[in-house]
């Protein structure tokens, strides 16, 4: 009898032990979590397809500097810094500065209000996905080639462009789902962290 309640006591130690939910968000700073939702990139990252190389390195924590590279045929350059302040009350500054001549990121800056934040949505189409941030407010500060005139309404609405995750082929089957997935959990670990 004792056997059978000690067995007992410890496969439900052992059950409640593993089931505690675990994301890829536990352990970082609320400014990499805001990145990863902002422009869906992580430090660390790499992408190999068969004559490219992208890779985000971080080049400093606080505030949290990303910089997009490129590397093809034995070249590499910058394309891109990105970067994210946290302001306090899940308030951030999230910077973008394209280094390369096509201006594919653009260069802009904008303050992200998320303590209003309801849901979070990817939006597909367009050259790039974009992310609707409901119950935020965006607000365009600077830019570089007129972007918040064009990125504006968008801003309003709570929508922005997002440039990753880089590290998933988007032929895989149950990429959508995985880009979804993994960005509610960056929600809900940035909620916890700003105690939305």
């Amino acid at each position: 009898m004792k056997t059978k309640l000690l067995a007992s006591v410890l496969a439900g130690v052992l059950i409640s032990a593993c089931s505690g939910s675990s994301s890829p968000f536990d352990g970082k700073s609320p400014e990499e979590v805001a990145m990863f939702i902002f422009s869906g990139f992580q430090k660390g990252t790499v992408r190999k397809d068969k004559d490219f190389e992208l890779k985000v390195l971080a080049s400093q924590d606080k505030p949290l500097v990303l910089t997009i590279n490129g590397s093809a045929q034995g070249q590499s350059r910058d394309m891109a810094t990105f970067s994210v302040t946290d302001q306090g009350n899940c308030s951030f500054l999230y910077s973008v500065v394209d280094k390369g001549d096509q201006n594919t990121f653009g260069t802009w800056q904008a303050r992200i209000d998320l303590s209003g934040l309801t849901d979070a949505k990817l939006v597909y189409g367009g050259p790039t996905d974009s992310i609707a941030l409901a119950g935020s407010k965006i607000q365009c500060l600077a830019s570089g080639r007129r972007e918040c005139e064009w990125m504006g309404k968008n801003f309003a609405k709570g929508t922005m462009v997002r440039f990753g995750p880089i590290d998933l082929d988007e032929r895989q089957d149950g990429y959508r789902e995985l880009k979804e997935k993994t960005l509610g959990e960056a929600v809900q670990s940035l909620k916890s962290k700003c105690k939305i």
